[in-house]
């Protein structure tokens, strides 16, 4: 095959290599040429891959993959391994791995844990070609994998029982591992490993170990029945958040699955409750509403039929019962007879809402219209209005230069519809302006 030639002494020769072969016989002047093709030489090992996780430590038995090749063309005849297993942090000792095809020349092994013990393992494989070659991985091609399967234990026990819910008591071991949570069926999250939980309502409840090693174990189930400590679930609704100088309705909507013994509303620092009428709605709903005339915070009670109490809070400030103030000042001084003679007279209209008892004003001032007649009858229409400048300054200014007696009328409203209409003030102009 490699195109050299070579004597052949004897009857036969012996091939090293795959190839072809040609023989030449030569007697005299004759020759007699014939090839043979030699495909069975394989003096090359077998390889191996060993694939898994990249995690060290699992909380679970690891699965490998095991890839053999044949680089010599006889074939794979077999894959075995060996796991280096150390139990409990004790001595190693050598046991076969079992190996499952894939179907696709590769194989699937897994360690060979059981629960109740911590391990470490290290995987050897050995490749046996049809040829007799033989291929066994180092230890350093196996990753040493750690598996924890010592399993965090509950211990549950009942320690009462009233009308108000069951009481219990727990136990955590935790077989050296790290606890992170424990979640009790009161829906408190704790990492201590003893302490106490009420169940207040029925139905089947766990309590659950996670670890930083990613166990999670759940204790055998807890079923409760016969109590009722969950209070009811009070939820209040302003019905117009807009600013009104008319009651305001709340809407009280209530979830209770035993029964309602009673409910009543009252305004924050009142000594007195007022009843609430309220209808059910579906099997568990109770709706019912008040009205209210003053801003505060109001708290509904909810009492169920075994005494539970549930309690919510609303805090009305859109209400706004009080009227602007208004002040007019002429800004210029009569003479003896109470007649102002200049060519015009000014007069000053300050205006704002009063303020709530937090020194804030209440629903601010919307509009501002005015204008000057020389009668006592309210005028119809006719108005200016204040810019929005102006209502935002508080303030405006308005001259009046004709003769006469003049009636200043204004109208000031805020923002819950309050409005302050009144006439009073007036001047007097004599037939000629004298200045």
């Amino acid at each position: 095959p490699s195109g050299s030639t070579a004597s052949v002494s004897g009857t036969s020769y012996t091939a090293t290599e795959n190839g072809t072969y040609t023989f030449t016989l030569t007697s005299g002047s004759e020759k007699v040429v014939k090839s043979i093709v030699v495909s069975k030489i394989d003096r090359v090992n077998p390889a191996v891959s060993i694939e898994g996780p990249s995690n060290t430590t699992h909380s679970e038995n690891v699965i490998l993959t095991i890839s053999p090749t044949d680089q010599g063309g006889s074939g794979i005849k077999s894959v075995t391994g060996k796991w280096t297993r150390t139990t409990n942090g004790g001595s190693s000792a050598t046991v076969n791995a079992t190996l499952s095809s894939n179907g696709d020349g590769t194989y699937r092994v897994i360690t060979p844990g059981t629960t109740g013990n911590n391990y470490t393992f290290k995987l050897q494989v050995t490749v046996t070609d049809q040829a007799g070659n033989t291929y066994t991985s180092p230890a350093s091609a196996s990753i040493n994998y750690t598996v924890n399967l010592k399993m965090p234990t509950i211990t549950v026990t009942k320690t009462g029982s009233s009308k108000a819910g069951d009481t219990y008591s727990y136990k955590v071991v935790a077989n050296g591992n790290t606890i992170t949570t424990i979640q009790l069926p009161d829906g408190t999250a704790t990492t201590a490993l003893n302490g106490t939980f009420t169940i207040t309502s029925p139905g089947t409840y766990y309590v659950t170990v996670s670890d930083a090693v990613g166990h999670v174990v759940k204790s055998s189930p807890i079923t409760a029945s016969g109590m009722d400590g969950v209070p009811p679930e009070v939820r209040l609704y302003q019905r117009d958040e807009s600013w009104t100088n008319k009651p305001v309705l709340i809407d009280v909507n209530i979830y209770e699955e035993v029964g309602i013994a009673s409910i009543t509303w009252k305004k924050q620092g009142s000594s007195t409750s007022s009843n609430l009428s309220y209808n059910k709605e579906g099997e568990s709903g109770y709706i019912g509403s008040f009205s209210i005339t003053e801003n505060g915070t109001y708290e509904v009670t909810a009492t169920d039929t075994n005494g539970n109490i549930g309690k919510e809070s609303i805090t009305i400030s859109n209400i706004d019962t009080n009227k602007p103030n208004v002040a007019l000042t002429i800004t210029m001084e009569p003479n003896e007879n109470g007649w102002y003679t200049a060519g015009s007279v000014p007069v000053r209209i300050e205006f704002s809402d009063p303020l709530d008892a937090e020194g804030k004003e209440e629903s601010g001032i919307s509009s501002v219209q005015y204008k000057w007649v020389n009668s006592k009858t309210v005028p119809a229409s006719g108005f200016t209005n204040a810019s929005q400048t102006q209502i935002a300054a508080g303030e405006l200014s308005s001259s009046h230069a004709v003769n006469g007696e003049w009636y200043l009328y204004y109208k000031v409203v805020d923002h819950a519809g309050k409005e302050m209409q009144l006439h009073r003030l007036f001047q007097r102009l004599p037939v000629q302006v004298k200045v």
